[in-house]
């Protein structure tokens, strides 16, 4: 005979998990995920308990993993994913981020920009759209991109820029709400 043994975890204990390796301490994970530090620590608590391994290394400021928790952050953030992916489309409501990018821009300086929103909203697709100033203007006016990554250089009435550099990051006034979180 053979016995199969269940593993227990919620998906807010993952999402937990996640918070502290993004953030590198339970402080500022329990500040991300909106909870106390007890009620963050208590639930890595008990997915350690679960998958009957301990995750992080306690007792020092910083939260460093075990070689346990550096095996499981890889599946732990595809399984998130999935998850959270699964509850959208099942709420009818799929969370999707279409980006424009100006031909010339290297995706290396996309993927920068990209990371920051990953890493808080690991669950929402993004699709991007490559294509020409002129272009990308007029998708973001029918609103078929959510917003554009473009050079400085851009110019149009109504946009608002919101990453000035060599890049600049534009959305419609009316859909600047989407991203704010982009914001430093």
């Amino acid at each position: 005979m053979f016995s199969i043994e269940v593993v227990y975890m919620e998906l807010q204990q993952i999402k937990y998990f996640l918070a502290v390796v993004d953030s590198g301490t339970f402080l500022a994970a329990s500040k991300k995920v909106f909870v106390t530090q007890p009620t963050l620590s208590a639930g890595i608590r008990k997915l350690e308990e679960s998958l009957q391994v301990k995750l992080f290394h306690r007792g020092s400021r910083v939260a460093s993993l075990t070689p346990a928790g550096k095996q499981f952050i890889a599946t732990a953030r595809q399984s998130y994913n999935q998850l959270m992916t699964i509850k959208s489309e099942l709420s009818h409501e799929p969370q999707k981020l279409v980006i424009g990018v100006l031909v010339n821009i290297h995706m290396d300086h996309v993927a920068k920009i990209i990371g920051v929103f990953r890493r808080t909203y690991p669950h929402i697709l993004i699709e991007f759209i490559i294509a020409h100033d002129q272009e990308l203007q007029q998708l973001l006016k029918q609103q078929k991109i959510d917003l554009a990554i473009v050079n400085s250089h851009t110019k149009a009435d109504s946009f608002v820029p919101l990453i000035p550099e060599k890049m600049c990051v534009v959305v419609l006034k009316s859909t600047l709400w989407l991203i704010s979180h982009l914001l430093p």
